[in-house]
């Protein structure tokens, strides 16, 4: 901390200083870069940063939040149609019907702020639940505050229903948080995506508020996913209830927030790729493993198959794959370790949907699987890549 800033704390109590220098070092850790920049070998010298590598995560999913949001509105201007009703119930109709909304005739505009007044409460609970356990950690464990919390709140939300209690969604961040990052001793040593373990929590904890992953907040309307059709009749019973893939390609289907488009998303991961800040071995190895168990799960009969093409826009695979399956933390470091990465959560995304109706995506439980064995998989890369060096070794040796 700068001078001047140990100057405006020393009028104040050692309580008061406990609490709220943490408070203050996370603002200024989240708005401002280090003033410290490397010059010389053999350290990196870059401009990228730590909270630099978490904005491009969020940005990236700019594309797939606008479509996300834009989708619910349509989806609940739909339902409430099927319904009859004219309005929403709870204080976000009041606020709506207050701005003038018609659901009769409203346009993408309008849809976009009906996604927008489910959006932002789950955020604004999800960061002040996030921003109080990163000050509280910091706070007990004496330790400056660490980046992260916007991504993972930001992430966690996106994979949310749009009609998740604001309780419950502060809950399951609190459980991604403390227990996915926190006991772990904090940023860069967890061995999982909090966000993922946030909604996995809530997945287990409370299924009737998780629902499928549609949770359309309109009464009397049940909103069932296309994975639950695939679920129940397979690729038929899809082209029973006039679904086309190119609507569900772009982001026309019931799901979570942000999870719908799977064109954003690749939009997304791309950009990533681009500054570096995700693996594209990883994106090419989940989407290899989703064709190769796809192509063995059509070889064996099932009757939940489908074309990969379907598998790869369903559900939460495209925004579980380009945002949670590349976090930099819990994914896999070495080269051959992002392929097999990849490829075993492509092959388990299959596996869990062809196998087990009761969960129809699957994608969420399949990255948390591989994130747990990346470890090992890099440990065997390791391992490997030296063998085969000693093996090279011997033979000029000989």
């Amino acid at each position: 901390m700068a001078a001047g800033d140990e100057v405006r704390w020393q009028g104040a109590s050692t309580r008061t200083r406990r609490w709220a220098r943490p408070a203050a070092q996370l603002a200024a850790t989240a708005l401002y870069s280090s003033p410290h920049n490397t010059a010389s070998a053999p350290h990196v010298r870059d401009a990228a940063n730590v909270q630099r590598l978490f904005f491009y995560f969020v940005a990236a999913t700019f594309p797939a939040v606008l479509i996300g949001l834009w989708n619910q509105g349509l989806q609940i201007g739909q339902g409430l149609a099927e319904s009859g009703l004219t309005k929403l119930p709870g204080w976000r109709g009041v606020v709506l019907a207050g701005m003038g909304w018609d659901p009769l005739t409203a346009g993408a505009v309008w849809n976009l702020l009906v996604g927008l007044v489910y959006f932002l409460p789950l955020l604004a609970v999800a960061l002040a639940a996030g921003l109080l356990w990163e000050v509280l950690f910091a706070t007990l464990l004496r330790r400056a505050p660490q980046s992260g919390v916007l991504m993972s709140s930001w992430l966690y939300v996106l994979l949310l229903p749009a009609n998740m209690p604001l309780l419950f969604a502060a809950l399951g961040i609190s459980f991604g948080l403390v227990f996915g990052k926190h006991v772990f001793g904090g940023g860069g040593k967890y061995i999982a995506s909090p966000a993922l373990l946030g909604v996995l929590f809530l997945y287990f904890s409370y299924p009737a508020q998780m629902g499928d992953g549609a949770g359309l907040p309109v009464p009397g309307v049940e909103s069932r996913t296309i994975l639950a059709l695939l679920a129940d009749g397979g690729i038929e019973r899809i082209a029973q209830n006039g679904v086309a893939w190119l609507d569900v390609f772009v982001g026309r289907q019931p799901g979570a927030l942000g999870t719908t488009s799977a064109l954003a998303c690749a939009a997304g991961a791309l950009f990533l790729v681009l500054v570096r800040a995700a693996s594209a071995r990883i994106l090419a190895g989940a989407l290899l493993g989703l064709i190769i168990g796809n192509w063995l799960a059509a070889a064996s009969g099932a009757s939940t198959s489908a074309p990969w093409y379907w598998h790869a826009s369903l559900g939460s695979f495209a925004f579980g794959v380009a945002f949670i399956a590349t976090d930099p933390v819990a994914a896999s470091v070495t080269r051959a370790g992002r392929w097999i990465y990849g490829l075993l959560i492509g092959l388990l995304v299959v596996l869990i949907r062809t196998a087990d109706p009761a969960h129809p995506d699957g994608t969420l439980f399949s990255i948390l699987l591989a994130s747990l064995f990346a470890p090992l998989i890099d440990y065997g890369a390791v391992r490997a890549q030296l063998y085969r060096r000693q093996r090279r070794r011997r033979a000029l040796r000989a």
